[in-house]
């Protein structure tokens, strides 16, 4: 997790739930905006393990899973519930119905992919990763990639 002040500290995020061209989209997005480190988790128990491992600056959360079709809301609830309050998570999805369950669940107001080309969302997503020193380059781990 960066750490205000701390030259060592790499903003990350991960990124959860997501096919492989929609995580690439996301992480796009995420490098302009700050983020030297993002991984990828395809499943909960995968999603949990990362979660505890990276300490994330950011998880951000697909509304169904792609690769098992598992749901971004009850993973929501219990990283926000039983992992840790101070990371950020937010969903990604289109529909503000699940936003607001989402946000009900313990998420911060998330973003669909509609909007992943806006200023604001970058700006927002600048505002939870500019927390650390710059780095020259971002080390983005794919699927394949991911211990």
């Amino acid at each position: 997790m960066a750490t205000p002040g701390n030259p060592t500290s790499r903003p990350s995020v991960l990124t959860v739930g997501h096919c492989a061209p929609d995580h690439a989209a996301l992480a796009g997005v995420l490098a302009r905006a700050g983020a030297k480190e993002i991984r990828a988790a395809d499943t909960t128990e995968e999603a949990v393990s990362r979660y505890r491992e990276l300490h994330p600056d950011l998880t951000l959360v697909n509304r169904i899973f792609d690769l098992d079709g598992a749901s971004g809301l009850d993973l929501i609830a219990r990283l926000t519930s039983a992992e840790s309050e101070s990371t950020p998570v937010m969903l990604v999805s289109n529909y503000a119905d699940v936003q607001q369950q989402a946000v009900a669940a313990g998420a911060l107001p998330g973003f669909g992919k509609n909007d992943l080309h806006s200023p604001e969302l970058l700006e927002r997503l600048m505002s939870f990763l500019s927390r650390s020193a710059p780095f020259p380059q971002p080390r983005h781990i794919s699927h394949e990639q991911a211990p």
